[in-house]
């Protein structure tokens, strides 16, 4: 009698220890997903580099002026990033840049 109920708790066991394994599995592929989404999201052009780069070029937002202090802030965010970058019109570019600027003083 004790052989049999000695082997159920060994492969309850195994079973056990391999739901856990499969489950460590899955993390870390969730988490090697979420990274490669997260590195292959990163659209071109919206790099911190990328953007403060182009922010430079705007005026009234040259290096070392006040709006250039806040957009490397504010570019912290890769979505405010993203939305800056998707912009085409140079205008609605600083225009963000001090929508943005103004809500943060209030």
């Amino acid at each position: 009698m004790g052989g049999p109920k000695g082997k159920k708790e060994k492969v309850g066991g195994a079973a056990k220890l391999s739901k856990q394994i499969d489950r460590l599995v899955d993390v870390v592929e969730s988490r090697s997903t979420a990274t490669s989404v997260r590195d292959n999201g990163t659209s071109h052009g919206t790099s911190i580099q990328e953007v403060m780069k182009f922010v430079a070029t705007l005026p009234g937002a040259e290096t070392g002026t006040k709006l250039w202090w806040f957009a490397t802030e504010l570019f912290c965010s890769q979505e405010k990033r993203e939305m800056f970058s998707i912009m085409t019109d140079v205008d609605l570019k600083l225009q963000f840049l001090i929508l943005n600027q103004k809500k943060a003083e209030n």
